[in-house]
């Protein structure tokens, strides 16, 4: 019974489409009016970021609907980010111009239209370039969930490994920094905060961490494959995990498989997946061989039933939120 949102893109450019099962084909939403394109889905997938752009948009219940803009006013090469659960909440790092001096992160709750920007906390030199010498920021934005925004640092370049430091701090509603993990990058953050996280060292570890950042743990269902993807259910009690030829769903604490769908023709650039509202089905975007956009289909896995449901798509789909 969920609507099924999707930001997607095709030859006449970025859009935000729908499909229910009361329809037999999707339908546009929205279609931008200038030239920076869409960026992420907000939760309840009833706002979207602009890319390079101060501006959000509501996503219109109905085609053809007047949608509200709101601009936020942020000039954020440091990176935007909607919050896991809290539909509405964005986050985003502000730079000055020029690059050089502290970055601000700021949060927002652009569904209440009396809100003003709430400032969390600076970074110094949070602009700088890059340790590479490019013009890219030196703290960056990760995810944004229960426990506050994970925050990534780049602290220097270690010349005799050829590869820069980082740090991944957690930021909480007070501005209180918690560093939590060092040469790691988040893959998956459950409602509750707890997260799975890939190590930065040759082995390729996969482990999970619990929201306080003090307790790590094996990924629960993982038999040490190639990890490319994972995805908690909103009631956290399922993972879904993309791994050579298999995405599989497990019990998010005991590891028991639940459902095993072999072979899937995931998109090479990486699965676009959401999990229903009940936790019970999983959709995502299939690009069968040979991968081409205008071969993509929407699968609804039913984790119950094991059980799928194709529908062809006429745009290629970038994200996915179900609502």
């Amino acid at each position: 019974s969920d609507t099924i949102v999707m930001r997607t893109w095709s030859g006449d450019g970025d859009g935000v489409m729908r499909w229910r099962s009361s329809e037999s084909m999707t339908e546009l939403l929205l279609r931008p009016d200038d030239n920076f394109g869409f960026g992420d889905l907000d939760a309840s997938a009833r706002w979207v970021g602009l890319a390079n752009a101060g501006v959000v948009q509501a996503v219109p219940t109905v085609p053809g609907e007047p949608s509200q803009r709101e601009i936020v006013g942020y000039d954020a090469p440091g990176g935007v980010v909607w919050h896991n659960t809290e539909p509405g909440h964005l986050a985003w790092l502000e730079c000055p111009y020029p690059f050089d001096g502290s970055t601000t992160l700021y949060t927002l709750d652009v569904s209440d239209p009396s809100a003003d920007p709430i400032r969390v906390r600076s970074f110094d030199q949070g602009c700088r370039l890059g340790s590479w010498g490019v013009d890219e920021p030196s703290v960056t934005l990760g995810r944004w969930g229960s426990t506050g925004v994970w925050v990534t640092k780049y602290s220097g370049l270690d010349w005799e490994m050829g590869a820069e430091v980082i740090e991944s701090v957690l930021v909480d509603a007070g501005g209180a920094e918690i560093a939590m993990v060092s040469d790691a990058r988040m893959i998956a953050m459950s409602p509750d905060g707890t997260s799975v996280w890939q190590s930065d060292d040759s082995e390729g570890q996969y482990f999970v961490l619990s929201p306080d950042g003090q307790q790590r743990s094996p990924v629960p269902g993982f038999d040490g494959e190639h990890l490319g993807g994972a995805w908690w259910s909103p009631d956290g009690t399922r993972l879904a995990m993309w791994l050579p030829g298999i995405l599989r769903t497990v019990d998010s604490v005991s590891g028991e498989v639940i459902t095993e769908i072999a072979e899937p023709a995931l998109d090479a650039w990486g699965p676009m997946l959401a999990w229903s509202t009940d936790s019970r089905f999983l959709v995502y975007k299939e690009l069968p061989f040979p991968q081409n956009p205008d071969n993509a289909v929407l699968v609804i896995h039913d984790t119950a039933t094991n059980t799928t449901t194709k529908i062809p798509l006429t745009q290629d789909v970038g994200d996915i939120r179900l609502r």
